[in-house]
């Protein structure tokens, strides 16, 4: 009896799976009929449009797109050579979906570039992006704001080598063993386009409580050796800017 109803409870999961699966693969094909559907309709409108203007959008990554801080300069760039800018659009991440005029926005961006080509709108964009830095002057790029990652490392990896060259550690400090979190101090300051460095930041976290007597110690190498380094700026996509810079410094 009790094989018998495994075998039943066996086949009954079986079934329900098959269901599920077959009921799956019935809203992917609905998904993908809607989509070429959709597809379809804005490429053929997209044909049409293209002969009498042209528009230009650009595609960003889902789902957290990338921000292009040269908007309106694009726009206006892009006006003096009789072309409409559409703006950004982001498809989905979701596989199947279609968002709204997507084969539209694709469509008219490629028979923009067939006309220019991609060149020409990889220059403007560059050329909106010098005019905003300009024009922006006081604007602080942050790390994750596509900086210059390699020279982010090689920056920190010299305020590192400065600290620990001219600091020794006092005699009653106690370094973590093996199995202890670990201490640091983030040091947090704005390098300028000359390399000029203002708002200088330290944050020390020291993991032993004896350790905490040697806090204003630490802090004030850390200050000697931030101001006696020659900062250089970092770019963003090329161009100099004004930035942020959050080196950690490593403690035992």
């Amino acid at each position: 009896m009790k094989k018998l109803l495994v075998l039943f409870l066996v086949l009954n999961c079986a079934f329900i799976y098959s269901q599920s699966d077959s009921l799956r693969k019935k809203w992917i094909e609905e998904l993908n009929e809607k989509f070429e559907k959709n597809c379809k309709k804005d490429s053929e409108k997209a044909s049409i449009d293209s002969k009498i203007k042209t528009l230009y959008y650009i595609n960003v990554p889902a789902p957290d797109g990338e921000e292009f801080l040269q908007e309106k300069e694009f726009a206006k760039i892009l006006s003096e050579e009789n072309i409409t800018f559409g703006g950004l659009w982001m498809g989905s991440d979701i596989s199947g979906y279609y968002t709204d005029s997507l084969c539209y926005k694709s469509s008219m961006t490629r028979y923009a570039e067939a006309k220019f080509g991609k060149e020409f709108f990889k220059n403007k964009k560059l050329q909106a992006l010098e005019i905003f830095i300009k024009e922006n002057p006081n604007r602080i790029f942050h790390n994750y704001e596509d900086l210059d990652r390699d020279f982010v490392i090689k920056q920190q990896d010299i305020l590192n080598k400065e600290f620990w060259v001219n600091f020794s550690l006092p005699k009653d400090y106690v370094i973590r063993k093996a199995e202890d979190y670990y201490s640091y101090a983030i040091v947090d300051f704005v390098i300028d386009k000359n390399g000029e460095m203002t708002d200088l930041r330290i944050d020390i976290k020291l993991q032993n409580p004896k350790n905490e007597q040697f806090k204003p110690l630490i802090e004030n190498q850390i200050i000697k050796t931030v101001r006696k380094i020659k900062w250089l700026p970092n770019n963003y996509k090329g161009f100099i800017v004004k930035s942020e810079f959050s080196p950690t410094l490593g403690l035992p």
